[in-house]
């Protein structure tokens, strides 16, 4: 049985929804250049939900009828075509078609806000605790506040080693100030 060919208008859709990032949860990564080289170029790769012949990694009699359907098809980077073909087992198909939906809905969330939204400024506020360094998650900071509290890029962050709460006027005007990065 000849696999069907996945019609352009199909693959534009898939593009366009997945942000021409992978769909595999927790990757995320840009398909649209080589992270490593840096060239740009077309670095995806369409992967079947319910595979594109019964015999395939998840496959069922579904296969053909299913194998150019929208709702059937990832959009991956290589290594996670490969993880999720290789694992039909822990991969089953429930799973990817959540996977697929969550980052689908993710995109079309963060792309619905106007430009002219009001964006907050976060502040980051960093002390030593006794002689521990407490580190602060930029991305978690973010993904917490978006998507009703949307960020604006700068972001402020204060880190202080040696902090004293009960400080004079003075001495709170000495902290110092450093922009936020990627927020």
């Amino acid at each position: 049985m000849a696999r069907k060919s996945i019609p352009e208008a199909v693959k534009l859709q898939l593009w366009v929804k997945s942000a021409g990032r992978c769909e595999f949860k927790g990757c995320n990564t840009p398909v649209w250049y080589n992270g490593l080289t840096l060239s740009e170029g077309n670095f995806a790769e369409v992967a079947h939900i319910i595979g594109s012949s019964k015999d395939g990694p998840r496959g069922t009699d579904q296969s053909k009828e299913l194998q150019i359907d929208f709702s059937n098809l990832m959009l991956l980077c290589q290594r996670c075509h490969k993880e999720i073909d290789d694992h039909p087992d822990k991969y089953p198909i429930e799973l990817l078609r959540s996977w697929k939906q969550e980052h689908e809905n993710r995109i079309e969330i963060q792309t619905s806000y106007p430009e002219d939204i009001h964006k907050s400024t976060v502040l980051l506020f960093s002390v030593n605790i006794g002689d521990r360094t407490v580190p602060i998650n930029v991305e978690a900071v973010r993904n917490a506040m978006f998507p009703k509290f949307p960020t604006d890029i700068k972001g402020i962050k204060i880190e202080e080693r040696d902090f004293d709460r009960l400080g004079t006027p003075e001495q709170w005007e000495t902290l110092h100030f450093l922009p936020l990065q990627h927020l």
